[in-house]
């Protein structure tokens, strides 16, 4: 279910694109307050209501830096959106793509890059009319992917039928600096919506929603926004640690209570699983975005059951898993990562190694994770 405003939002986007001379809505606000969410509750509704509707979730991570490497992870080509029943990276061939413009020098000349034509004929091949395409956290993505979404917009008759629909979601507000869109696009085509933290009055209903039946007074709901910081992620997990993991004697008294003394009490439920889940989340700290359990297990040396541990994690929200694990939200991330200060340059260079062996493609994103192995000059 979504709150109140996340719905406002919802059913502003579907009138916005309802109406056929708006094709683009840039969603922005901060992190961990239900951008996301909100559209993928729209992409259902529309896949599993109308005919002739085809939706993409494609979402940037930290660690796109490699040409197309938003497009096309080559560990999600064969994952399937829970959406859409689509492939979550628009369903292209890795060797495929990866072949695109190699293959004569007496071709025709493009109007774009070979794999940005590449992709835009895949699209002309679907057999929906209407697609939509959402641009998930795009302030990550790579310049090369970007530009996919820059054809989109400047070359709509190339789609020729089809009827395109793009929802651009951001953690700022400042188009122009994080979409790479021109200003006049937006201006004659684009509808920008900004969803905001949730405010103290809002707490009670996204405690509801998220399952909770408790009777909270102000005081309480005053904890638990300022130990959140609005971000739902963590508005769940305190509301969880302070009521399930009986830690509410903690909180009238102790003014150095912090998330930190949550997330290790949170670790102690694990019991003599504990040092398993902190080593496997200190390994996996290392990767920005998405990571998946061969990855993890690599890290290491696949002395755990990796599958359980990551899934237990997601029970107790310290992860959460779609199409592959995520840490549920970056402070988390951090969190463990900090803690794995004596194994940091380790974990960097066996992922280094990982992608060496497993994502070829990878040149930069190897580069960079030998680089930060490589800080006391070791390797």
């Amino acid at each position: 279910m979504l709150t109140k405003r996340q719905q406002l939002v919802k059913e502003g986007i579907q009138e916005v694109f309802n109406n056929d001379r708006i094709n683009i809505v840039h969603l922005s606000g901060p992190p961990g307050i239900g951008k996301t969410f909100l559209v993928k509750k729209y992409l259902d509704e529309i896949i599993n209501s109308y005919e002739d509707w085809k939706g993409y979730h494609i979402e940037g991570n930290k660690g796109d830096i490699d040409a197309y490497s938003t497009i096309i992870h080559s560990e999600t080509s064969n994952r399937i959106n829970e959406n859409t029943g689509t492939n979550f990276n628009l369903g292209f061939s890795i060797p495929l793509v990866f072949s695109v413009g190699l293959t004569s020098a007496f071709k025709r000349k493009e109007i774009f890059d070979s794999k940005i034509d590449f992709f835009l004929r895949q699209l002309r091949k679907s057999s929906e009319s209407n697609i939509v395409i959402v641009a998930d956290s795009y302030e990550y993505w790579d310049k090369h992917s970007k530009s996919f979404i820059e054809a989109i917009i400047s070359r709509k008759h190339l789609l020729k039928s089809k009827n395109i629909r793009l929802v651009i979601i951001t953690n700022e507000e400042d188009r122009a600096k994080v979409t790479d869109i021109s200003f006049k696009n937006f201006i004659t085509s684009g509808k920008h919506y900004k969803l905001i933290a949730p405010e103290i009055n809002e707490l009670t209903e996204i405690i509801s929603l998220l399952g909770y039946k408790l009777s909270l007074s102000r005081s309480e709901l005053d904890t638990i926004m300022s130990l959140s910081g609005a971000n739902i992620d963590f508005i769940n997990m305190v509301v969880d640690g302070l009521y399930n993991d009986q830690q509410a004697k903690l909180y009238p008294d102790e003014k150095g209570f912090s998330i930190n003394e949550i997330l290790e009490n949170r670790l102690r439920i694990f019991g003599n699983k504990e040092k398993d889940v902190n080593d496997i989340l200190k390994a996996s700290s290392v990767i920005d975005g998405d990571f998946n359990t061969d990855e993890v297990s690599y890290l290491c040396d696949e002395k755990y059951e990796t599958e359980d541990l990551l899934s237990q994690s997601c029970t107790y929200l310290l992860l959460k898993k779609g199409n592959q694990f995520a840490f549920s939200n970056t402070l988390i991330q951090s969190f463990f990562y900090d803690k794995a200060t004596e194994t940091q340059s380790k974990f960097h260079y066996k992922y280094y190694k990982y992608l060496k062996q497993n994502r070829s493609e990878s040149y930069s994103l190897r580069a960079l994770h030998l680089s930060s192995a490589n800080k006391e000059k070791i390797y």
